[in-house]
């Protein structure tokens, strides 16, 4: 019964209007500058920089916010997705140091609201 049901699935999604959508690709700069960004909330977090982590946890809550009038929400869930893969690797992060992770985390979330500002 299997072997009939993954051939009509498979079909299913080559049919027209099933493609997706361009948050879905690794190309797609919102995905990448989220991915950025949890680099970046992930080495504040190895720094123990508690009071910096939750400022820019609380910045990605607002650009997430304002993400979802234009629908760009769903692309950075994705790129914090793609650092939970990657972590689940068992690769470290560790501290550049706290004012290198600050600097970072700053600038990864400036990356992302440009990016956003530049979504049409």
């Amino acid at each position: 019964m299997a072997r009939l049901i993954a051939p009509a699935i498979g079909a299913a999604l080559l049919l027209a209007g099933c493609e997706r959508p361009p948050e879905d690709t690794a190309a797609d700069p919102v995905r990448r500058a989220a991915y950025q960004v949890h680099l970046a909330l992930a080495r504040l977090k190895a720094c123990d920089d508690k009071d910096e982590l939750r400022s820019a946890e609380t910045r990605l809550l607002e650009l997430t916010r304002l993400a979802m009038p234009i629908g760009r929400d769903r692309a950075i869930w994705l790129g914090g997705n793609d650092w939970s893969a990657v972590m689940a690797q068992g690769r470290p992060v560790t501290c550049p140091g706290t004012p290198r992770a600050r600097a970072a985390a700053d600038q990864a979330l400036d990356a992302l609201g440009d990016v956003l500002g530049n979504v049409e």
